[in-house]
């Protein structure tokens, strides 16, 4: 592990308990001081080791150290930067994940509103910036973006990046860093777009069509609230949520460097541990003070109707976002967007959310393996398929008390003039090795009756105690946009109570565009071309578009 700060306690020598005090203190420090880790070995014969309290009485002094010399820098590089400040034609603001573990939400929210110029973020910085402010404009993802974002933002002459990440994952093959020069040269006219408006100017699904990748994560962005923490798993969920757009104080969690695939379902339960603490501490001040300091929650997206610049002023007098998720802020619902080959790895953490009575909602994209594997190497190959789990049986596997009050278990998709008898249970996935339509199993052979289902919804509701605290459990099916708007339009899911797992089938091969031109602009730097080179226009514009038809 990489820290930034480490002691070896065992190599302390003699009676020196003050030099070991001094030594933690001087590494918890520089944990603080720079938010990233740091090392203590302990040996198992110093844990009973005594030690002189008198630190304790003070706390450590966690202010950066300032010289007369780094004031004098200080002054020199804000001094040069006002001047191209005041000086940029064409200026520009990333905002990257950092700024969320510096803690600055509020001096960042502050900065875009008075300089109101373009406004992008990263995929590690996605909801660091208020995106409700008409002059954020998404997420810049440089080869992966659309062609006409990259040449206008080459040839922007000032470009302020805060909280910076240069991973390649982050970065789109470090296509996104602006070159130190400014590039020269008659642009056309270039349009950014406002996110926030292209969600509102979307016209309705058909209800009879499937759920796609294309739109999926845009339109899901209306269920959202204020105060929400969402959670995006490795893979098509992480790639797709850059689509988001997110209303104010939402906290989104996602990886942009390591991508192990399975680690958000146990983060998940982590981060609806810590939205239950901040509320109940909430509740506890409530207690003393005896008035409540949480605000109304409304439904969905908040401020849809702000199009364009001459909603400016308005934005910019709502209160700035803060800089932690607080009792003020949370909405109280944990959301995690889940893919079945990640859930397969860490599926157990489901238990946990049921042990301890977790607030979650779990879309769990159900694509028939591993998507983004496919399209890297293997678009048919085996290896990127995974077994096929009956998802929504996961609450009962793992302990969900399905006994108590309120039971009710309704399952859809049935034909009419036939039922499902003694000894059958309906499977509303696909049972069958090809992929075709659903069945009905029979329980003492295995074998598949055919002609008693048809492609449909499955709705499990069940409302259990454990504990003598009522839990309450809800499992969908979703196959289509007809089915997907009618369960996010109950008020029990609205609500993020309780375990809500909502299954979305997708198509095997279907993919964010974004995570398509990514790849195939990796398959030209694998075969050791150069994004400008003759290759690269003739032949690599030839792979993109075999992997573009290959996902439909």
């Amino acid at each position: 592990m990489v820290t930034v700060a480490q002691v070896d306690l065992g190599t302390i020598c003699g009676d020196e308990d003050d030099m070991v005090v001094q030594e933690i203190d001087r590494v918890l420090r520089e944990c603080v001081l720079q938010r990233r880790p740091v090392y203590i070995a302990l040996p198992t014969d110093l844990v009973d080791l005594p030690v002189d309290t008198a630190r304790l009485a003070s706390p450590i002094n966690t202010l950066p150290a300032v010289t007369p010399e780094s004031e004098r820098a200080e002054e020199e590089v804000l001094a040069r930067l006002l001047s191209r400040i005041s000086h940029a034609t064409q200026p520009l603001l990333i905002i990257d994940g950092f700024v969320a573990r510096w803690s600055i939400f509020s001096e960042i929210d502050t900065l875009v509103r008075l300089l109101r110029w373009p406004t992008t973020s990263t995929p590690f910085g996605k909801s660091c910036v208020d995106e409700t402010l008409p002059n954020f404009h998404g997420i810049y993802a440089g080869i992966a973006g659309r062609s006409v974002y990259k040449p206008w933002v080459d040839a922007c002459d000032l470009v302020l990046r805060f909280g910076g990440l240069d991973s390649d994952v982050n970065t789109y093959g470090f296509s996104t860093l602006p070159p130190e020069r400014a590039t020269d040269g008659a642009l056309p006219p270039t349009h950014l777009g406002y996110p926030r408006a292209e969600l509102a100017s979307l016209p309705p699904p058909d209800p009879d069509a499937g759920i796609e990748q294309h739109d999926f994560w845009r339109r899901i962005s209306n269920f959202f609230k204020e105060g929400d923490v969402i959670l995006t798993e490795t893979g098509t969920p992480s790639v797709g949520s850059r689509e988001f757009v997110l209303p104010r104080n939402a906290r989104l969690i996602n990886s942009s460097i390591w991508l192990s695939i399975g680690f958000m379902m146990a983060a998940a339960c982590g981060a609806a541990l810590g939205v239950r603490e901040i509320l109940q501490q909430e509740r506890k001040d409530e207690g003393v003070n005896g008035e409540s300091s949480h605000r109304e929650q409304g439904d969905g997206q908040n401020g849809l109707q702000r199009n364009g610049e001459s909603d400016l002023t308005s934005a910019l007098n709502d209160p700035p976002q803060k800089n932690v998720l607080s009792s003020t802020t949370a909405s109280g619902r944990t959301i995690l967007f889940e893919g079945d080959g990640s859930f397969q790895m860490t599926a157990q953490e489901l238990s946990t959310v049921i042990w301890h009575k977790l607030d979650l909602t779990l879309f769990l994209i159900n694509n028939d393996g591993y998507t983004i594997e496919r399209f890297i190497h293997g678009m048919k190959a085996h290896y990127n398929d995974v077994s096929r789990w009956r998802y929504l049986d996961a609450p009962y596997f793992f302990g969900a008390d399905m006994t108590g009050e309120g039971e009710e278990r309704e399952w859809e998709g049935i034909e009419a003039g036939t039922s499902a008898g003694d000894g059958e249970v309906v499977v509303n996935g696909t049972v069958n090795g090809d992929g075709g339509d659903e069945g009905v199993l029979d329980v003492e052979t295995g074998a598949e009756i055919k002609g008693h289902a048809r492609k449909g919804k499955q709705t499990t509701q069940a409302q259990g105690r454990r504990h003598g605290q009522e839990y309450k459990i809800q499992t969908y099916q979703a196959r289509t946009w007809g089915d997907l708007l009618s369960i996010l339009d109950r008020e029990e899911v609205k609500s993020g109570k309780g375990l809500c797992m909502i299954e979305v089938f997708m198509d095997r091969e279907d993919a964010p565009e974004s995570l398509k031109r990514l790849v195939a602009n990796v398959v030209r730097r694998n075969s050791g071309q150069s994004e400008g080179d003759e290759w690269a226009k003739s032949e690599g514009k030839v792979v993109e578009e075999k992997i573009i038809k290959a996902a439909g």
